[in-house]
């Protein structure tokens, strides 16, 4: 057997003895969403092998601009409603006064920036997959009283709620983060591992290289990543900066590498 198949037959026999054959998930945005990143990504890949090992999962995002309002995908349904913003009030109000027709067996939050409260209105099982805190950069996305706001329920007003929900995040930086920050101790840390297409090869580059990936907006910080590239080319003048990735600051970013 391969190690996916002895991975998968591993899963199934785990979800066999947990109890667990339903689960309905909440996130911000779908993988088809224009803007869908790591954390979307990292979605898919769990959850289409917890389907794959035999568990139903029904996931709620936002809705997507000229996309289905259901998609099936990778053995999963996503069930995509409610505005960019509107969806995190709507998951709420409906968790606490709706009706569903059967009760999963848990419930998985993917927190990004913006908390669900999904403690508030399911008892049982549960799980958080929190990347990261946010921190600053509710005030780099937000303008004003809204990012000061965004930063309070994430650090003050939502903590709280989660004190006795287990979350995972992706690394022993981001654990120690939400636990110094958001006083969050219930915490574990699940690596996301690597997909094979993207494991590097046995030979070095015959000159320095640099390679970022990830989504050209303000909070990665390419920008950053740009003026300090360029002290390092005083240092080491062969080296060379490749940026992987889409976004709305694609056109500004190139003008930064021009000047």
């Amino acid at each position: 057997m391969s190690p996916m198949s002895d991975d998968l037959a591993s899963l199934k026999s785990l979800v066999q003895t947990s109890g667990v054959a339903t689960v309905n998930v909440v996130a911000w945005r779908d993988l088809d969403d224009p803007e869908a990143g790591g954390s979307e990504l990292h979605a898919d890949e769990i959850f289409k092998r917890w389907a794959a090992a035999g568990v139903t999962i029904e996931m709620r995002t936002s809705a997507v601009p000229g996309r289905a309002a259901r998609v099936d995908r990778n053995g999963y349904a996503v069930n995509r409603t409610g505005g960019r913003y509107k969806v995190f009030p709507s998951v709420i109000f409906r968790g606490i006064f709706g009706r569903c027709s059967k009760r999963p067996d848990g419930v998985v939050e993917i927190w990004n920036g913006m908390p669900f409260l999904s403690p508030l209105w399911h008892r049982g099982r549960r799980l958080v997959l929190l990347h990261h805190v946010h921190g600053e950069m509710w005030q780099m996305t937000l303008p004003g009283l809204l990012g000061r706001l965004g930063w309070l329920i994430e650090h003050r007003l939502a903590p709280p709620f989660y004190r006795r929900t287990m979350i995972a995040t992706l690394s022993k930086s981001s654990a120690e983060e939400i636990e110094h920050r958001m006083h969050l101790h219930r915490v574990a840390v699940v690596p996301p591992g690597i997909a094979p297409a993207f494991e590097p090869g046995v030979e070095r580059a015959e000159t320095p290289l640099v390679v970022a990936v990830g989504r050209l907006v303000p909070v990665k910080r390419f920008d950053l990543l740009i003026e300090s590239f360029i002290e390092v080319r005083k240092q080491v003048p062969s080296a060379h900066f490749v940026i992987i990735g889409e976004g709305y600051l694609r056109t500004e970013l190139e003008d930064l590498i021009a000047d």
